[in-house]
């Protein structure tokens, strides 16, 4: 076998694997939408069979966390507040931003009786905010001096900080992308090689045809790995539903069994004369299939 005919030979083995692979995902996906479409059927009917009684447990659920953590039961809720906002953040503000421009009165009042309500809470946050961005000066400029100091011991120019416009950065960033992600032309790749020490043809196109060959048959292992899972987690879901079924027909037939035992309990309990005749023994044979004996003139 040549190596062209090895190639197409790996390339058709991936393909069918591949292909395969698609159609057990494809089962795979169809099995877990029928089970989530059962349990969801299932939930609902529990649910609707059982809407008081699953409404009463989660009363009485909610009311023994209430009493046995509160300040854990107020913590998570504040959560939730604070995760709900986050994820509304900007639909919020929009709505203010609305609001506000429809009803400016009314805005301003209702920051004005929010500030005498929680005027000490309101100055606090300024104040917090304030000391807080007076400690980050301040640290930035111990920084900044303790540079300059260093700088002043070694005997170098001190440093000079100027602040630039945004073409300034866009220039500045343009140049520094060009020279840190140069791209190379097909020139300057062929001057390189001629430069360097040639790699014979042959042995070139030897090193890339087994460099191509080494990781079309390590993909082929892959998929057939997965392909081997797959057909695995089908196998078992079979199984489940297997017995799944056989257990619904036990039950079905110890439903069915049951029902009749109480249906002949109450016929012979409302039964006012007895049976007129027994129902032959279904074990027996048909009394078609015994022999017949030979009556008559044909003894």
């Amino acid at each position: 076998m040549t190596d062209d005919d090895a190639a197409d030979e790996l390339t058709r083995q991936t393909e069918d694997v591949q292909a395969a692979i698609a159609a057990a995902r494809a089962r795979l996906r169809k099995r877990q939408y029928e089970q989530r479409q059962r349990q969801q059927q299932y939930n609902h009917d529990y649910y609707v069979a059982h809407r008081e009684k699953l409404l009463e447990q989660s009363k009485q659920h909610a009311a023994s966390r209430r009493a046995a953590d509160p300040e854990r039961i107020k913590a998570q809720q504040r959560a939730r507040t604070n995760r709900y906002y986050q994820r509304h953040k900007e639909q919020r503000r929009a709505k203010r931003r609305e609001d506000y421009h429809l009803h400016p009165e009314r805005e301003k009042t209702s920051r004005d009786k929010y500030y005498a309500e929680h005027a000490d809470q309101v100055r606090a946050r300024h104040r917090d905010r304030a000391s807080a961005k007076n400690a980050h000066q301040r640290a930035v400029s111990r920084e900044r001096r303790g540079l300059e100091r260093r700088v002043s011991e070694l005997g170098l120019p001190p440093p000079q900080p100027h602040k630039t416009t945004a073409r300034e950065r866009f220039f500045n960033e343009r140049d520094a992308d060009a020279f840190f992600a140069r791209e190379w032309s097909p020139d300057d790749v062929d001057r390189m090689r001629r430069a360097s020490i040639a790699t014979p043809p042959e042995l070139l196109a030897a090193w890339v045809r087994d460099c191509t060959r080494a990781r079309a048959t390590h993909r082929l292992s892959e998929k057939r790995d997965e392909l081997a899972r797959l057909h695995q987690e089908l196998d078992r879901g079979a199984q489940r539903d297997q017995a799944r079924r056989a257990e619904a027909a036990r039950r079905a037939r110890a439903e069915a069994e049951r029902l009749d035992d109480i249906g002949r309990q109450i016929n012979d309990r409302l039964r006012q004369t007895p049976r007129r005749h027994q129902w032959p023994d279904p074990a027996a044979p048909h009394p078609m299939l015994q022999p017949q004996q030979p009556r008559g003139m044909n003894r």
